[in-house]
């Protein structure tokens, strides 16, 4: 079978964690059009890996269809791919479920993939992503089509927070809370510095306390139905 490469530069093969309810293997796509100083993914998001032959994911998932029910498209970030179409149509040929993480600058293809569950990280105000690397016009209505369809998705999709300042503070928090009210899921994350970031000197060592991460869900409590704390 001929080799196949499609930006895919890690695979962890057994989850139990990353997508809810189900056990899944997780695919990485390499690079990111953002540079989130706290991202914990370096080498994915530089390339410095390299790639994975498809053809070899797709006959594990094959293999181990009795035990695994989803795959996890991931980053980096994965809607830059074209490829990523033709990943999740062959991956819905082996009767599993779709998980997508982005980080929302690319709501046409998220569309386009449809996946069965989809996580959208918010990293700072909708008006300040030129601050982590992307330098577009339309950013915030980008990000805006993301979430309406997070919304739409209804129980089958969540936003995720990671809290690290100044990206996040209570002023992001209460307008973040207006941008998705309606939105089924949020969940906030305490930033945990695993010691290999994008960039770690802009972030130093931060420790936000409980009693943040209980006020700013309390906040965004007035928007959204449900909001929980990931990784206390």
């Amino acid at each position: 079978m001929q080799e196949q490469y499609v930006g895919i530069i890690g695979w962890q093969k057994n989850s139990f964690i990353d997508y809810p309810g189900t056990i899944a293997t997780v695919l990485f796509f390499k690079g990111c059009n953002l540079r989130c100083p706290w991202c914990h993914n370096p080498d994915i998001v530089f390339s410095k890996l390299p790639e994975i032959d498809f053809n070899e994911i797709e006959q594990f998932i094959h293999k181990r269809r009795a035990v695994i029910n989803g795959v996890v498209l991931t980053g980096g970030e994965p809607t830059l791919h074209s490829s990523l179409e033709m990943v999740a149509e062959r991956i819905r040929r082996t009767g599993m479920k779709i998980k997508l993480d982005t980080n929302g600058l690319n709501p046409d293809a998220v569309r386009k993939i449809s996946p069965d569950y989809c996580a959208l990280d918010i990293k700072t105000s909708l008006d300040k992503y030129d601050s982590i690397g992307r330098k577009l016009n339309d950013s915030e209505k980008r990000i805006r089509e993301s979430i309406d369809i997070v919304r739409s998705m209804g129980e089958h999709a969540e936003i995720r927070i990671t809290v690290v300042e100044p990206y996040i503070n209570e002023q992001v928090i209460c307008e973040t809370g207006s941008a998705i009210n309606g939105v089924s899921k949020v969940y906030l994350q305490r930033f945990k510095n695993s010691g290999a970031l994008v960039n770690g000197d802009a972030i130093n060592n931060q420790c936000v306390t409980d009693e943040t991460l209980t006020r700013y869900r309390e906040i965004l409590l007035n928007n959204v139905s449900y909001c929980e704390i990931r990784n206390s």
